[in-house]
């Protein structure tokens, strides 16, 4: 297992800050495909609504629905424009199921297409769950399961030789970028690393390590709303995070619900964001005294 140094930061609490309006809302991607805007703030934070219907692709997983389809991301706005969506299937490690990971992108309601083949061709350890993309709608990137961080060049349709993480091989959960795409977020969990547990690490774009940071649970979603970045689980949570020290704080916590009615848990398998905002509005740390160090990770998700 491969590790980097353990990480970190001085500032007592660092917060996700930002000069704009937040757009109030994330994505949320369920097992069947269906995308709901989830509120993120207000009396009705945590209330979904349909956004779209990407549709379950061909080849996801049939023996663990719950994390298929996954790596939601999302270049629109507020309102849908389908061929801006891209998630991919999903197979579970060690069920041999589906040997080829491909990106999909939305087109007619719950009719997705394929976009690029062959993410990953070796199931047993290169299953993909964690993806976003560039606020420009110009890059995909995505983790596979054995912390390798590539990126899809949404003109070409190239894919770029892979980034090692460090932090071995472990559960998946999401990938998060920031509003100006300069770092990235990524839950993960992984019992061979030092320290061990469920942790969220923090990167630059190009895979350095800035911080590993304890958290509570795996979150099978990451997003960012502005400049405040939120999980959401399997079993149908929504948090709102930040960082104290080596650990991530869950500031707030709400129910998702539809209409009033929560889905059955183990349901969401992924979150996106709805509005990159302009990279010029995003300030990250206000309270950033200083960072020493660097850190290591791996992720999952919770049920």
């Amino acid at each position: 297992m491969k590790h980097l140094l353990a990480g970190s930061l001085t500032a007592t609490a660092l917060a996700f800050c930002v000069t704009s309006t937040v757009q109030a809302d994330i994505l949320g991607l369920t097992n069947t495909g269906q995308i709901y805007s989830i509120q993120t703030s207000g009396g009705g934070a945590g209330t979904a609504a349909m956004f779209f219907n990407f549709g379950d692709p061909l080849n996801s997983s049939e023996s663990e629905p719950d994390v298929s389809p996954n790596s939601l991301a999302y270049s629109g706005g507020p309102s849908v424009v389908s061929n801006k969506l891209f998630a991919t299937n999903f197979n579970p490690p060690d069920t041999g199921a589906v040997t080829t990971v491909n990106l999909y992108q939305g087109a007619g309601d719950g009719a997705p297409s394929v976009f690029k083949e062959g993410l990953t061709t070796n199931n047993l350890d290169k299953s993909v769950a964690s993806g976003d993309v560039s606020h420009d709608g110009g890059t995909y990137y995505y983790i596979d399961r054995a912390a390798g961080l590539y990126n899809v060049n949404l003109s070409t349709k190239d894919i770029s030789e892979k980034i090692d993480l460090g932090y071995g091989s472990g559960s998946l959960g999401d990938l998060a970028l920031t509003a100006d795409d300069s770092q990235f977020f990524v839950s993960y969990n992984n019992s061979e690393e030092e320290g061990g547990g469920t942790k969220i690490g923090q990167f630059e774009i190009d895979g350095t390590v800035l911080g590993t940071y304890q958290a509570a649970r795996l979150y099978a979603g990451l997003a960012f709303d502005g400049g405040q970045l939120f999980g959401i689980t399997t079993a149908g949570s929504l948090y709102s995070l930040s960082i104290s020290g080596t650990n991530i704080v869950e500031n707030s916590a709400w129910t998702i619900n539809v209409d009033g009615v929560a889905l059955a848990p183990g349901e969401w398998t992924d979150a996106a964001r709805v509005v990159p905002i302009p990279a010029a509005a995003w300030l990250f740390g206000s309270a950033l005294v200083g960072m020493a160090g660097v850190g290591y990770r791996r992720r999952s998700s919770e049920a």
